[in-house]
């Protein structure tokens, strides 16, 4: 059971603990790395194969919504997609601008789950967060 739980929380099967070649450029095998690498991605494995399904083939699930097969709108702004899996509904969202950002939140075009917030979208939140703690 420990084992399972390792694997969900710090394991990542697809790119091992250093990282993929894009990134660990050098190669290098160190523990260092190896925690650089996991802040950068945490959780793959649990995003993918416990709450994710990215083992699943393409072809027993159905995406649908404005771009289906994107994470992004090609025109940037929203984008508003599910996946239909068995008796399932998962949702996916997006924002993109090339001045705010990106911003992402659900079930990814490979059936995995993700977040992502960034540039002045996480300024905005952590802002906004604030601002409703402040005047309560």
């Amino acid at each position: 059971m420990i084992n399972a739980i390792i694997w969900a929380l710090f394991g990542n099967d697809d790119d091992g603990i250093y990282g993929d070649s894009n990134w660990n450029k050098t190669g290098s095998k160190s523990w260092w790395t190896a925690i650089k690498w996991w802040f950068r991605n945490p959780f793959h494995n649990f995003c993918f194969y416990v709450i994710g399904f990215a083992d699943v083939p393409a072809s027993e699930y159905v995406r649908k919504g404005r771009y289906p097969y994107s994470v992004f709108s090609p025109y940037g702004g929203w984008n508003f997609t599910v996946i239909h899996y068995k008796w399932l509904w998962l949702p996916f969202i997006s924002f993109e601008d090339r001045t705010l950002g990106q911003f992402y939140i659900g079930w990814r075009e490979r059936a995995n789950f993700g977040i992502k917030l960034n540039r002045w979208l996480l300024v905005f939140f952590v802002m906004t967060v604030s601002y409703w703690r402040f005047i309560r």
